[in-house]
């Protein structure tokens, strides 16, 4: 018990003589002075066997300082992102396509864009030969985002859509009201 209070001890005066006062400074930094920050590359690959078929999906998600950078309302400066998914269906090559921020551009407004990254994928499954996907474009960092549906046809073609359900609401348990 003495050995606890003696390692103890060094951690609660440091954090007594803290000044309590001091607060973050969010003020937007200069160009000079911000440091990119990566979102963390992403890899995944996975199975799934539908509808007598075996599929295999890789998603990569991949920091991309050439594309540019976001600057959040903190001054923090984000590389962005680009987004590759590859599906196989029975060992050949079903579909394969990377996706930037500019992929989104005809359903997102420009201020939406000018501060967002690709940041998402999901699987969600595969339905009537067709394989669907769940994307994000969001604020770095923020719970700010716009989910599409990407759906994929048998035959390698593809459908970007908005994926509104989320904000959606259920008036069947409004009583009227």
């Amino acid at each position: 018990m003495k050995h606890l209070l003696i390692l103890l001890l060094p951690a609660v005066i440091l954090t007594g003589c803290k000044d309590k006062n001091v607060q973050q400074d969010h003020t937007p930094k200069t160009q000079e002075a911000m440091l990119s920050r990566k979102i963390p590359d992403l890899h995944t690959t996975d199975t799934c066997n539908a509808e007598g078929h075996r599929f295999v999906y890789t998603v990569d998600r991949i920091s991309n300082d050439s594309l540019g950078y976001v600057i959040d309302e903190f001054g923090d400066k984000f590389s962005a992102t680009t987004l590759t998914i590859g599906v196989t269906r029975d060992g050949s090559r079903m579909f394969s396509h990377t996706f930037t921020k500019a992929s989104f551009k005809a359903y997102l407004t420009e201020e939406f864009l000018d501060n967002s990254i690709v940041d998402g994928c999901r699987f969600m499954k595969v339905e009537g030969g067709n394989v669907y996907f769940e994307l994000a474009v969001s604020y770095p960092d923020s719970d700010m985002s716009q989910p599409f549906l990407l759906t994929i046809a048998p035959d390698g073609s593809y459908k970007l859509s908005k994926d509104d359900s989320l904000f959606e609401e259920d008036d069947s348990d409004n009583d009227g009201v």
